[in-house]
């Protein structure tokens, strides 16, 4: 469920070669703009999905987006899961469909929804639409049904292949691909001795029975440390007579999966049963904590889990650096079919709810008032998908308390991963809860207003935070008006209301000392009236503001007080005093940088190079704006307009000062320095030093192939016709190519083409 960069590849593939070199040509050819990989539970559809983009995308498409939905409980979170994925700062108006399509028509990319048999409501129509807007863009799909699209092309996955009945010599049965897989999958299991003759032709047999399956080879070969060849094929054989052989997906195959998962439950202890059925409530990877929580009646939990795992009923996974544990899908069902024997489905929805409400609560902590730490985003990170199952529980049952404790938790983690859409739509479901308390009404419209606000929407945000405004009056609650009022008065300086933002800013502090409010309200009221000040040129209000705000936060260490520095070296830049200027950013970005998200470490290097720029520094001018860049796209953030403004003065004055080829070296090292260096380097005085970065290194092998005709001097037109593409892709590359070069012409690309002997070379 997890919108999420290309997943490296699982395992090694055996006998797929051909399959993964048909679905990439299918995927290149003209009709297969939608192409379902489609077969039962096991047979590695997603595995061959990851083999096939690993060498696809760098062959023809720009961008690769990898959304796994076999975890999504709700077809209607689909559309905004994907949105989070896809959509960056530059198109994000309307709905969340609307904003795909603006954001994919004229790119070749390549969109991937991995498991989408359970949700085919939700998928289908969204692929027709972005099929239809979109003429560059590509869809691969897992499913084990059809979507039934326009257009689908459908890529039947058979079986691995098994040996067949002539006598066979060992070096010939090893390389059969379902027994090779099976001596590998033993191999991992521990099993270290040679085979014999003899045990290669009962494995063969072994892979017969269980028709070629990729999972239920797996779970065979599991159980090599405990029982010989012999005893796993006498089993398999007194119960699973030979299926026919079919090319089609029948329920024969899933017959097959069903037996090899009952054969490998029933040689579990009691204990380890439980454990598997109560795995299968998870959404995402787990840890060992989680599940002795939801089993406190299965034993020695640890023990159980590493007997799973010994099993291959549970798959250990790295997440960030700590060890946690999955279900594959067709294990998943089957424990889900367990709990739903057990009638214990419900029962234990509502212990992981529970569960996970209290781990969000105990990492979340108060981030409103104490903003996240980079430890915290990543704990939350790692749990996401099991908090959205929590959360979809709460939804499906009417819990409206739980919903808000979850969604109102999850606001601010949603904003700094760029989760936009699915920010909104939550606090959407949210409002759409009965009963509601007043108090849980205004926290849905006030989430509302936020991201739309975020998403660049100010007329729908400004209606949600009107609501906001008028329901936290009703309740009574002086800190969710004061919140409201701030969104407002934001809303308004972005669009240039300066006036109306000061009134709402006013307003909002004069609430603050009325009811006495902490000192947090007061600052974060202080400085975005200090902001606004700052945007309508009045310096010395700016200044007053801003430094009263650093006051009211007392010892309170915040993100926002990075950004009252930041903007504090704003003025002393505009005032002409550098070293101060310096300071104060270099401050403000130790802080953001310690407890703020990327957006805000963005902000400040945009204004570190506006200094440096006055400093007749280009060079790290140049690099600290590419630095920006990076960070703005990884947090699909962009400035507000009247920074967004001065950023593009100083970028032209840049180019001017360096020179087209040197601006553009200095900004792709920028890119491609780490946070942490690139804040090294922010904190000394030291030149933007580094190795020469050729200014075309940044661009993909078709925007260089781009660059080139632009170079020759051709057209959008003529360029779509010489690389047999769209005209709007071929208008998307132009505008991609100028973006990341930061220039502003074609003569401008051409001239860093001709300019670039070495890129040049690397294209004949």
């Amino acid at each position: 469920m997890t919108p999420s960069p290309l997943p490296a590849r699982r395992v090694r593939l055996f006998g797929r070669e051909r399959d993964a070199a048909a679905v990439r040509n299918l995927l290149a050819t003209a009709a297969g703009r939608l192409v379902t990989i489609l077969g039962p539970g096991g047979c590695g559809k997603t595995s061959l999905a990851l083999e096939v983009v690993h060498e696809a995308i760098p062959s023809f498409a720009d961008d690769g987006y990898w959304i796994a939905l076999d975890a999504c409980t709700e077809p209607s979170a689909v559309t905004a899961l994907v949105a989070s994925a896809v959509v960056g700062p530059e198109g994000l108006a309307g709905t969340a469909t609307e904003a795909l399509a603006a954001t994919l028509e004229g790119r070749q990319a390549l969109l991937v929804l991995d498991n989408c048999e359970h949700v085919r409501a939700a998928v289908a129509p969204l692929v027709d639409e972005l099929l239809g807007r979109c003429p560059d863009l590509r869809i691969l799909t897992t499913s084990r049904a059809p979507l039934n699209v326009r257009g689908e092309q459908l890529f039947i996955l058979e079986s691995l292949a098994v040996p067949g009945r002539r006598d066979r010599a060992p070096t010939e049965l090893a390389m059969v691909p379902s027994v090779a897989l099976f001596l590998d999958r033993s191999r991992a299991a521990g099993r270290t001795e040679p085979w014999s003759q003899a045990q290669l032709e009962v494995v063969s047999r072994i892979c017969q029975l269980l028709d070629g399956l990729p999972l239920a080879i797996e779970l065979a070969a599991a159980q090599m440390l405990v029982f010989s060849p012999e005893q796993v094929a006498e089993h398999l054989e007194a119960s699973l007579p030979l299926p026919p052989r079919t090319a089609m997906v029948g329920p024969e195959r899933q017959q097959t999966m069903q037996r090899a998962l009952d054969w490998s439950y029933q040689l579990l202890a009691d204990g380890q049963k439980r454990l598997l059925m109560h795995s299968g409530v998870f959404g995402g990877p787990w840890t060992l904590q989680a599940l002795e929580a939801l089993s406190p009646d299965s034993g020695d939990v640890a023990l159980g889990l590493a007997r799973l795992v010994e099993h291959s009923l549970v798959t250990p996974v790295d997440v960030g650096g700590e060890r946690r544990y999955q279900l594959l899908a067709p294990v998943r069902e089957y424990a889900r079919a367990l709990q739903d024997a057990a009638g214990q489905v419900r029962d234990l929805r509502e212990r992981h709810a529970r569960y996970y409400a209290k781990l969000l609560e105990a990492t979340a902590g108060k981030p409103w008032s104490e903003p996240y730490t980079p430890e915290q985003v990543h704990a939350m990170n790692r749990d996401h998908e099991n908090y959205l199952v929590a959360l979809a529980y709460a939804h499906e049952e009417g819990r409206a308390g739980l919903a808000f404790h979850l969604t109102t938790s999850l606001w601010v983690f949603w904003r700094l991963k760029g989760q936009l859409y699915l920010g909104y739509e939550r606090f959407r479901a949210l409002a759409a809860l009965e009963p509601h308390a007043v108090h849980q009404r205004a926290a849905a419209q006030g989430g509302m207003a936020n991201f739309a606000q975020l998403l660049g929407n100010r007329s729908v945000a400004t209606n949600h935070a009107t609501l906001a405004l008028a329901l936290y009056r009703e309740a009574t609650l002086p800190g969710g008006e004061i919140m409201a009022s701030g969104m407002l008065a934001e809303i308004a300086a972005e669009g240039g209301n300066y006036a109306e933002s000061r009134d709402r800013w006013q307003a909002a502090m004069t609430l603050v000392r009325d009811e006495g409010a902490p000192g947090f309200s007061m600052a974060l009221a202080l400085i975005g009236l200090g902001v606004t000040e700052y945007w309508d040129e009045n310096l010395d209000e700016a200044e007053r503001l801003l430094h009263e705000a650093l006051e009211a936060l007392g010892g309170i260490v915040t993100w926002h007080r990075g950004s009252a520095h930041i903007r504090l070296g704003s003025v002393a830049r505009r005032r002409g005093l550098v070293d101060a200027a310096l300071t104060e950013i270099r401050e403000g970005l130790r802080v953001v940088d310690r407890l703020g998200g990327g957006q805000e470490v963005a902000q400040g290097l945009e204004e570190l190079e506006a200094v440096e720029h006055v400093m007749d520094h280009p060079d790290r001018a140049a690099t600290f704006l590419g630095a920006a860049s990076a960070l703005r796209d990884s947090t699909r953030s962009s400035p507000a307009a009247a920074d967004a403004k001065s950023n593009e003065t100083l970028t032209a004055a840049l180019q001017a000062a360096l020179g087209e080829a040197a601006f553009a070296s200095a900004w792709v090292s920028g890119r491609a320095l780490s946070r942490s260096a690139v804040l090294q380097l922010a904190a000394s005085d030291l030149p933007a030093a580094g190795p020469f970065v050729a200014p075309l290194s940044s661009l993909t092998g078709r925007e260089l192939e781009v660059a080139q005709l632009v170079a020759a001097g051709l057209s959008n037109a003529q360029i779509a016709a010489e690389l047999v593409i769209s005209d709007a892709t071929a208008r998307t590359h132009v505008e991609r190519i100028r973006g990341k070069l930061g220039v502003h012409s074609r003569v401008q690309i051409a001239r860093l083409v001709l300019d670039s002997p070495v890129e040049s070379a690397r294209s004949d």
